[in-house]
């Protein structure tokens, strides 16, 4: 659940909850994804996922454990968030590549790319002689 919720954000975003209000399917797939976790762990219906039912400090635990994740993930996104701000921007970020990258230099895909462009090359000399 929390790690749904985590999922959320993308971007090195501190508020993972920001917006969460404003996404009716979003509520609707957790209050699901809940209610089923439920339903499996407190009926027969758990005996075919091998589970058994836990009392009320069980699941206080579990929550607390799957929440957690949230402070993780929050204070992963800010050691990233500091690490860039003092000047350790990775070579690659988000799908994007670094500032100034570029195939000759090893940024967005240069080593894939040269060698793509190299296969091709070659693909296109084996047909010219064929």
């Amino acid at each position: 659940i929390f790690n749904e919720i985590n999922a959320r954000r993308l971007n090195d975003e501190l508020n993972v909850f920001e917006g969460l209000h404003r996404s009716p399917i979003f509520i609707g797939v957790l209050a699901i994804t809940v209610g089923l976790q439920i339903i499996i762990m407190m009926t027969p219906m758990g005996r075919f996922f091998k589970v058994i039912p836990i009392n009320g400090t069980e699941w206080g635990v579990s929550v607390a454990i799957g929440a957690f994740a949230v402070v993780v993930s929050v204070l992963t996104r800010a050691i990233s968030q500091l690490l860039v701000r003092l000047g350790f921007e990775p070579q690659w970020r988000w799908g994007r590549a670094r500032k100034g990258a570029t195939a000759a230099n090893g940024g967005a895909n240069g080593a894939g790319q040269a060698e793509l462009a190299k296969l091709e090359g070659g693909a296109a000399k084996g047909a010219a002689s064929a």
